[in-house]
């Protein structure tokens, strides 16, 4: 405890004896005298001490700094002050000091007396030591990573960026240069020593810069950061604050939002987008390199069918096989990709076309084996178009034009795959643009249905109309139903064109039946709609939105239809039956339908095919035909249509054989709506002179 008489000088020389010292330096910084204190300070001796530049000793260098500051007070600008500064001791530790600097003169030399204090727990500037304190508790508790860089190097480092390079402790990080700790080049292919002197540059010079790194922890793994460099003063010194964000994870779901740009979601096919990217990239290639490009385009052949009768989901799953199987016959260099729906694109560098047409041979045959997906059965087939670059086109989308051209050429001759030719462009590009009005056509509802009597032979009473559908076109021009109808088939058309014709058809027949007409009309089914898992349910609901029921309604379906899948159509013709819905065979006698079959089918009229009809009075094989399926018919209970009349002869001959009901254009043609009006308000067409219900 000291004397409490002691004087405050005494108490600061004593302090000086045990925390500093004294020196005298000359006009240049030299230094000529140190203190007892001084040298034990600096845990060294005065012979060592004695005409050393005292500049030497401060940190980073201090000569020229030093003899500035004397020379500003040799000069009277500056009186005595007092400065920070940090100096090296003999065993290259650092300690901080305060010097005090005062000038004076001896045999007309100058000098300056140095009053030197190392800085203690117990210095009395309170507010400073405060503001230390708390940036160390702030930079030791941030939980972001924080690192100090004094020139080059990290001189310090928080526990959170220990932890982020997966370190002990901070020793095993200090000191180091910011590429110490991180892979020799950047994502950018410079190097990381060269590009951080860069990013410290221009964090002085504009006092903060942000920018993403890549470092490298502890276990040699590679990790993005997000750096932010700025420049603080810290003990006098300009240092470098730094802050790492670890931005593994967004990194990770930018990829994903990437991917997610570039891959097709359901079968991790590249998309379009990346296609378009490849194929720029292969093309330059190629073209550099005077290599062929081989490129194809396919297109599953009536794949709407699955999705329309087992489900999108049985759809879905086909099209996920579909991508494997065709992942397993390319190269790794190769390219495939889902352009939508159930259209695919290859890029197949360096392939000539002989090679390509293997490659496709190879698809198609992949395809053809059985989907064995959640117990069914499904078999599909593909056609595909091919084209080669440069000889079919320089940019991608041309290329891609031309390959669909020959796409549709082989899905018109069935023979899985075609390579494009110009001339099949004229025919294909119709073909195209037609298939574009129709779907659109149908959407806007212009295709639209005319009605055909059918009559009774022995009365004209009409009993029912058939519903055919007219596709009318600007300036009296219409598209022939045998154009758009097998079309509409082939491009999976046909049950949206079937379910628009329903609504119209009832939509009249509600006006009719209001105006007190009581009709019943036929309609065509297709075996795609037949398929249909919710065939009657649909039937019925459209039905009953236009307050009709079963009974208004007849379906008329080809043998070959009927046939093609007996055992399954008998359950769904017999549900038709249940609600009363009429079912009629068209074109019978056309087919290779057996008595066994016919008995079993839930039926009740049999249409007979007007290629018999047409001949059946010149012809007599075609007559045996006829008469036979009247008798057949007969007998099973069934009533008989004779369609295709357009002579007295052949009705009359239709009549004598026992046909119950005639069809053709001796009648009456297809007619709209608001023409056949009269005829129906009249309920009977007049039959031939000498054939009316008088006879």
């Amino acid at each position: 405890m000291p004397d409490s008489g002691s004087s405050p000088e005494q108490e600061g020389l004593e302090r000086l004896q045990r925390d500093g010292g004294l020196a005298v330096v000359d006009d240049a910084g030299g230094l000529c005298h140190a203190s007892r204190g001084l040298v034990n300070l600096l845990g060294s001796d005065s012979g060592k001490l004695a005409g050393q530049a005292f500049g030497h000793l401060l940190l980073n260098g201090g000569d020229s700094a030093l003899v500035e500051q004397l020379n500003r007070l040799f000069a009277g600008q500056e009186p005595a002050r007092r400065i920070k500064a940090r100096l090296r001791r003999a065993d290259g530790s650092l300690i901080d000091v305060r010097i005090e600097l005062s000038p004076f003169s001896h045999n007309k030399d100058r000098f300056a007396l140095m009053r030197i204090e190392r800085i203690v727990e117990q210095d009395d500037d309170y507010s400073e030591r405060r503001h230390d304190r708390l940036f160390r508790q702030v930079f030791e508790a941030s939980e972001d990573a924080v690192l100090l860089i004094d020139g080059d190097q990290f001189i310090d480092c928080n526990p959170a960026a220990v932890r982020m390079l997966r370190c002990q402790s901070k020793r095993d990080i200090l000191p180091v240069p910011p590429w110490g700790v991180s892979p020799e080049y950047q994502p950018d292919g410079r190097p990381s020593a060269e590009k951080a002197l860069e990013m410290i540059r221009t964090a002085q010079e504009n006092s903060f810069h942000r920018f993403e790194w890549v470092h490298k922890r502890s276990d040699g793994e590679d990790f993005p950061v997000e750096v932010t460099l700025t420049p603080i003063e810290l003990d006098g010194r300009e240092i470098i604050h730094t802050v790492w964000n670890d931005i593994t994870e967004r990194k990770r779901n930018e990829k994903k939002i990437e991917r997610l740009a570039r891959y097709d979601l359901l079968t991790d096919l590249p998309n379009r987008r990346l296609l378009q990217e490849n194929a720029t990239g292969m093309i330059e290639s190629c073209s550099r390199q005077g290599k062929p490009l081989g490129v194809m385009y396919m297109d599953l052949d009536r794949f709407k069918d699955i999705n329309d009768t087992q489900g999108h989901e049985m759809g879905d799953r086909v099209l996920t096989e579909v991508a494997r199987r065709l992942r397993t016959c390319l190269r790794e260099t190769d390219t495939v990709a889902r352009l939508g729906g159930d259209e695919f694109a290859f890029l197949l560098p360096d392939t000539d076309i002989e090679r390509m047409h293997s490659v496709a041979g190879r698809i198609v045959e992949a395809l053809e084996a059985p989907f064995q997906i959640s117990g069914m059965s499904t078999r599909i087939s593909a056609s595909i178009g091919m084209v080669s670059f440069p000889e079919h086109g320089t940019t991608l989308a041309e290329l891609l034009k031309h390959a669909d051209i020959a796409m549709y050429r082989a899905k018109d001759q069935h023979s899985g795959c075609c390579l494009f030719q110009p001339e099949q462009a004229s025919n294909v590009l119709e073909r195209v643009n037609l298939e574009r009005e129709l779907r659109q056509a149908i959407d806007s509802g212009k295709i639209i249905p005319y009605y055909q009597p059918i009559v009774e032979a022995h009365s004209g009473r009409i009993c029912c109309l058939e519903v055919l559908a007219r596709w009318p076109r600007p300036g009296d021009e219409q598209i022939p139903p045998d154009v758009f109808i097998p079309m509409a088939e082939a491009t999976g058309l046909i049950n949206p064109l079937g379910a628009s014709m329903l609504e119209q058809v009832c939509r009249q027949v509600e006006r009719w039946r209001g105006r007190g007409m009581d009709v019943r009309v036929s309609l065509n089914l297709s075996a795609q709609e037949l398929e249909l898992p919710q065939l009657t349910a649909g039937l019925l609901t459209t039905l009953e939105q236009h307050g009709l029921d079963g009974r208004v309604i007849e379906i008329e379906l080809t043998e070959s239809t009927v046939m093609s899948n007996a055992t399954q159509n008998v359950a769904k013709l017999a549900e038709l039956k249940a609600h009363h819905i009429r079912v009629s065979i068209d074109d019978f006698g056309t087919g290779y339908s057996s008595l066994s079959q016919l008995k079993k089918l839930p039926v009740d009229t049999l249409k007979i095919d007007q290629s018999f009809v047409r001949d059946m009075v010149d012809d007599p094989a075609d007559a045996n035909i006829v008469e036979t399926i009247v008798l057949l018919a007969r007998a099973m209970g069934l009533k008989t249509i004779a369609e295709g009349i357009e002579t007295e002869a052949q009705f009359r001959a239709a009549r004598d054989m026992g046909c119950d009901m005639v069809q053709g254009y001796l009648f009456a043609r297809p007619l709209a709506p608001e023409m056949l009006e009269p005829i129906l308000k009249q309920g009977r067409i007049e039959l031939p002179k000498g054939y009316g219900a008088s006879q």
